[in-house]
């Protein structure tokens, strides 16, 4: 269930307008229904964050930004760290449908 649910959630924000609020209402529900446990919401802006560096990194072929590090809401830390790099944070929260489907859409988000 996991993937297909998050690429269908990733195909319904493609031919809305293309907007933070949208990826991360998907990215909520995703968190929310198809994670267990369940992922907080405040890791949202995080997926955002992610997913954004994720496919700018593929359309530009500038795979540095793999590595760039986001900044985790208070209290919450990754292996130690209050960072975590886009692409840890695309793999561990799950996120790598929206990526996909972004990317065979030919769209690219706009920074927040």
């Amino acid at each position: 269930m996991g993937y297909s649910t998050a690429v269908d959630m990733a195909s319904n924000i493609a031919g809305m307008t293309n907007d933070a609020n949208t990826l991360g209402d998907a990215i909520g529900m995703h968190f929310r229904g198809n994670c267990y446990p369940p992922i907080p919401m405040a890791m949202v802006p995080v997926g955002v964050e992610a997913i954004n560096n994720i496919v700018e990194a593929e359309i530009c072929r500038d795979y540095e930004m793999l590595d760039k590090p986001i900044q985790l809401p208070d209290g919450i830390k990754f292996r130690g760290s209050e960072t975590v790099s886009s692409i840890d944070a695309v793999e561990k929260l799950f996120l790598g449908a929206f990526v996909d489907q972004l990317l065979m859409d030919g769209q690219q988000l706009e920074e927040e």
